[in-house]
């Protein structure tokens, strides 16, 4: 079965279809995207928007560009991070660095960026000689990155600040900390798991190797300085009053 996939995969190949249907994917996607930002944007007063950057300093403004920019270029790592990880190190760094712009900003403002973003990273990686199975594993060892830095950000913040958390789900505070304890330690149990022997995923040639512990802890601090930036973007346009502080943020 997987043999007949990979002869029809080289004959598409071969007829340059999958470059074409490469170029209608990317067309739809655009497509898409432009209608979802049009129906999203569409209700919002411009007017207020210019009111808005009229009563905030320019400095402020310029630190969140700079901040929002600082985070897009640590999006570039986690591609480089998932490229290298799978064995690719043919593919140079402006790649990576394309491939997730692009596919993040399209993914996470189209939606369902699983296969809006994999659709673009396919489209830019397939260049490269690398195929569907390829993009698939670096779309997992890249959501991998996120969730690990997402999981030591919630962890740490909500156990320092657990009634920040419960303002928002309406749990108790103690909850809250407990909660964010066993979410500390289910991190540093899958370190250790990771560490003590090579750990696979999948089967067949779905199977990812997953990073060891140096790496694995390289993808925590991956993933804690991009929400980082994300959140002192945002931090410095909160107003003085109330003082909500970074961490709540």
């Amino acid at each position: 079965m997987l043999e007949a996939i990979r002869r029809a995969m080289t004959f598409l190949r071969q007829k340059q279809v999958l470059h074409k249907f490469g170029v209608v994917i990317s067309v739809a996607v655009i497509g898409i995207a432009c209608y979802v930002l049009y129906h999203m944007l569409r209700g919002i007063d411009v007017n207020e928007v210019l009111e808005a950057i009229k009563s905030t300093e320019p400095s402020q403004i310029a630190m969140a560009a700079l901040f929002v920019a600082a985070g897009y270029f640590t999006l570039t790592f986690y591609d480089l991070f998932a490229v290298r990880a799978i064995g690719h190190t043919h593919v140079p760094y402006r790649i990576n660095a394309l491939a997730a712009f692009t596919s993040y900003s399209i993914g996470h403002n189209v939606g369902a960026s699983v296969f809006t973003g994999g659709a673009v990273r396919y489209r830019i990686y397939s260049a490269y000689g690398l195929n569907a199975i390829d993009v698939a594993k670096i779309c997992f060892l890249a959501g991998l990155t996120f969730w690990l830095g997402n999981a030591a950000v919630l962890g740490l913040g909500i156990s320092y600040h657990p009634e920040a958390a419960a303002s928002i789900d309406q749990l108790p505070p103690w909850l809250n900390r407990m909660l964010a304890m066993m979410i500390i330690v289910g991190l540093v149990a899958y370190v250790v798991w990771v560490w003590t022997q090579p750990r696979v995923v999948g089967r067949g040639p779905w199977t990812v190797v997953l990073p060891g512990g140096p790496l694995t802890l390289l993808q925590i601090a991956i993933g804690i300085i991009d929400l980082g930036f994300c959140a002192l973007a945002m931090y410095v346009l909160v107003p003085d009053e109330p003082n909500l502080g970074f961490v709540v943020v």
